[in-house]
């Protein structure tokens, strides 16, 4: 009787990377850009209120810009898990599922999260920015275990570069 040997092949599975927390303050870490948008609130704030003569225009228009501008003064957290990118500031918290991601693309201080695979006008408004901090090989492998064959990854294009 022939005694067959079956063999098995093993195939490694990859494992998921561990989960990442990014803490970021644009008022302190991007200072340029973040003081840009307060002198620029500032002087519209007390140009309207020159023009118009009202300290209350002057005030609903730096209260308005205030509002516009709150992600470059607030702390933000972001935590990328299993369950998607979590992002935490200091009266709310949002998750983005991996499976609503459509595209990528990288920036020079991080990535920009769109819902959309191709880009469709304003996406900028439902877009995610994401600092890399100091993880940044972290968060693109992260990314590119999620996201893998997934969601486009865009490493070139820029706003200003999209017809």
């Amino acid at each position: 009787m022939p005694i067959s040997s079956q063999t098995t092949q093993i195939v490694p599975q990859r494992q998921a990377p561990r989960d990442i927390t990014v803490r970021s303050w644009p008022l302190a870490e991007r200072s340029r850009a973040a003081w840009g948008v307060m002198l620029a609130v500032g002087t519209g704030s007390v140009a309207s209120g020159v023009w118009c003569g009202s300290v209350a225009t002057a005030l609903v228009f730096g209260a308005v810009g205030l509002l516009a501008g709150w992600k470059f003064l607030a702390p933000l957290e972001f935590e990328l898990t299993a369950m998607g990118i979590t992002r935490a500031t200091l009266w709310s918290t949002r998750r983005i599922p991996w499976s609503v991601v459509g595209r990528i693309e990288r920036r020079s201080h991080g990535v920009l999260v769109f819902p959309s695979v191709e880009p469709v006008a304003l996406e900028a408004l439902q877009a995610l920015y994401l600092p890399f901090g100091k993880q940044e090989t972290d968060i693109l492998s992260l990314l590119d275990f999620y996201l893998s064959g997934r969601a486009t990854y865009d490493s070139t294009s820029h706003a200003a570069n999209r017809p």
